[in-house]
């Protein structure tokens, strides 16, 4: 560690990736005490549900894919939807510290992503949705 306990003199943006580090703990923290609320994480997707569908028949023909089961999934792995390169190249594994990840800042996890959604600020939010989504299994029925 450099003089003064200052990582970000010694690698540069450090400081950034301990600070996204920290976001992502503290919603995996959220998600691992119980802390996450499914039913404020429905409240928080209604932002998403204009391009996503989750739940039984989720309806075709949105933006962007069903989110069913998504927790665990690969990415770009709905065979019904047509993803951007950049989402089929990025080979991610949607554990809930990478969803939590791209949930705050798609575009700069996946540049080139079609995403429109430019990202949720609050860590609540974050641990909410993805709680939400983990409740769903592949066919959109809740676990």
């Amino acid at each position: 560690m450099a003089q003064g306990g200052h990582l970000k003199s010694l690698v540069p943006g450090a400081a950034p990736l301990g600070i996204a580090l920290a976001a992502t703990m503290t919603t995996v923290g959220a998600l691992a005490q119980g802390v996450a609320d499914p039913v404020a994480g429905a409240e928080v997707f209604k932002q998403c549900a204009p391009c996503h569908g989750v739940g039984p028949n989720p309806p075709a023909g949105k933006a962007g894919p069903a989110l069913n089961g998504v927790v665990g999934r690969k990415s770009a792995s709905d065979s019904g939807f047509n993803y951007s390169p950049q989402m089929r190249s990025a080979r991610l594994n949607w554990t809930e510290p990478t969803l939590a990840r791209f949930l705050r800042a798609p575009k700069a996890m996946v540049p080139g992503t079609r995403m429109l959604f430019s990202g949720l600020a609050a860590e609540k939010d974050v641990a909410d949705v993805i709680a939400f989504l983990r409740q769903y299994d592949e066919s959109g029925d809740r676990r």
